[in-house]
Protein backbone atom coordinates (compact mmCIF):
# COMPACT_ATOMS: atom_id res chain seq x y z
CA UNK A 1 0.00 0.00 0.00
CA UNK A 2 1.60 2.79 -1.44
CA UNK A 3 0.21 6.08 1.02
CA UNK A 4 2.67 8.75 -0.36
CA UNK A 5 2.96 10.42 -3.72
CA UNK A 6 5.29 12.05 -5.56
CA UNK A 7 5.00 16.07 -4.78
CA UNK A 8 3.75 17.45 -9.03
CA UNK A 9 5.93 20.36 -8.31
CA UNK A 10 9.32 19.27 -7.00
CA UNK A 11 11.78 21.53 -5.38
CA UNK A 12 15.22 19.87 -5.75
CA UNK A 13 18.24 20.92 -3.96
CA UNK A 14 21.53 20.25 -5.47
CA UNK A 15 24.19 18.03 -3.85
CA UNK A 16 26.32 19.48 -1.22
CA UNK A 17 28.97 19.09 1.45
CA UNK A 18 27.02 16.05 2.75
CA UNK A 19 27.90 13.63 -0.17
CA UNK A 20 31.52 14.93 -0.07
CA UNK A 21 31.50 14.21 3.89
CA UNK A 22 29.70 10.83 3.75
CA UNK A 23 32.41 9.54 1.09
CA UNK A 24 35.35 10.37 3.21
CA UNK A 25 34.02 8.95 6.40
CA UNK A 26 35.51 5.30 6.00
CA UNK A 27 38.78 6.63 5.51
CA UNK A 28 38.38 8.75 8.57
CA UNK A 29 37.33 5.70 10.13
CA UNK A 30 40.06 3.75 9.12
CA UNK A 31 42.84 6.07 10.01
CA UNK A 32 40.95 7.05 13.62
CA UNK A 33 41.84 3.11 14.21
CA UNK A 34 44.75 2.55 12.62
CA UNK A 35 47.07 5.41 13.65
CA UNK A 36 46.21 4.97 17.49
CA UNK A 37 46.83 0.54 16.82
CA UNK A 38 50.08 1.50 15.04
CA UNK A 39 51.87 3.50 17.73
CA UNK A 40 50.63 1.20 20.15
CA UNK A 41 51.61 -1.76 18.44
CA UNK A 42 54.74 0.76 17.75
CA UNK A 43 55.65 1.46 21.38
CA UNK A 44 55.61 -2.20 22.58
CA UNK A 45 58.55 -2.73 20.16
CA UNK A 46 60.57 0.04 20.97
CA UNK A 47 60.01 0.60 24.64
CA UNK A 48 61.24 3.64 27.04
CA UNK A 49 64.80 2.33 28.79
CA UNK A 50 63.48 2.45 32.30
CA UNK A 51 62.41 0.10 34.87
CA UNK A 52 59.46 -2.64 34.56
CA UNK A 53 57.70 -0.75 36.22
CA UNK A 54 57.71 2.50 34.74
CA UNK A 55 57.52 0.58 31.39
CA UNK A 56 54.03 -0.99 32.22
CA UNK A 57 52.64 2.32 33.52
CA UNK A 58 53.67 3.62 29.99
CA UNK A 59 52.41 0.52 28.47
CA UNK A 60 48.96 1.14 30.46
CA UNK A 61 48.72 4.98 29.37
CA UNK A 62 49.46 4.16 25.94
CA UNK A 63 46.49 1.73 25.78
CA UNK A 64 43.90 4.32 27.44
CA UNK A 65 45.08 6.86 24.99
CA UNK A 66 45.08 4.56 21.94
CA UNK A 67 41.72 3.49 22.82
CA UNK A 68 40.49 6.94 23.84
CA UNK A 69 41.01 8.15 20.42
CA UNK A 70 39.77 5.32 18.54
CA UNK A 71 36.20 5.36 20.42
CA UNK A 72 36.21 9.20 19.83
CA UNK A 73 37.27 9.15 16.28
CA UNK A 74 34.83 6.17 15.60
CA UNK A 75 31.61 7.93 18.18
CA UNK A 76 32.60 11.45 15.90
CA UNK A 77 32.57 9.74 12.53
CA UNK A 78 29.47 7.95 13.10
CA UNK A 79 27.25 11.25 14.47
CA UNK A 80 28.86 12.97 11.44
CA UNK A 81 27.45 10.29 9.12
CA UNK A 82 24.25 9.83 10.65
CA UNK A 83 23.78 13.32 10.66
CA UNK A 84 24.82 13.91 6.88
CA UNK A 85 22.69 10.92 5.87
CA UNK A 86 19.58 12.64 7.59
CA UNK A 87 20.26 15.93 5.53
CA UNK A 88 20.98 13.80 2.37
CA UNK A 89 17.49 12.18 2.95
CA UNK A 90 15.77 15.46 3.30
CA UNK A 91 16.90 17.08 0.36
CA UNK A 92 15.90 13.96 -1.58
CA UNK A 93 12.21 13.92 -3.47
CA UNK A 94 8.86 15.74 -1.58
CA UNK A 95 6.49 13.12 -0.80
CA UNK A 96 2.53 14.09 -0.70
CA UNK A 97 -0.02 12.19 2.27
CA UNK A 98 -3.14 12.01 0.82
CA UNK A 99 -5.61 14.57 2.05
CA UNK A 100 -7.93 14.21 4.94
CA UNK A 101 -10.87 16.10 4.67
CA UNK A 102 -11.97 17.67 7.67
CA UNK A 103 -16.12 18.87 7.24
CA UNK A 104 -15.98 21.57 10.09
CA UNK A 105 -12.01 22.94 10.02
CA UNK A 106 -12.87 26.42 8.01
CA UNK A 107 -16.33 26.66 10.76
CA UNK A 108 -16.15 24.57 13.63
CA UNK A 109 -19.59 22.66 15.13
CA UNK A 110 -21.52 25.27 17.35
CA UNK A 111 -21.94 23.51 20.82
CA UNK A 112 -25.66 22.94 20.51
CA UNK A 113 -25.82 21.15 17.70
Amino acid sequence: MNNLRNNPRPHRVPRGLEWTTLKTIPVVLLGGILIPLSLNIGSRFFPPGATANEVAEHFVKIDIVSIATAVMVTMTALTVGIFCFTLAMMKGPARVADAYYLPDSERPAREGR
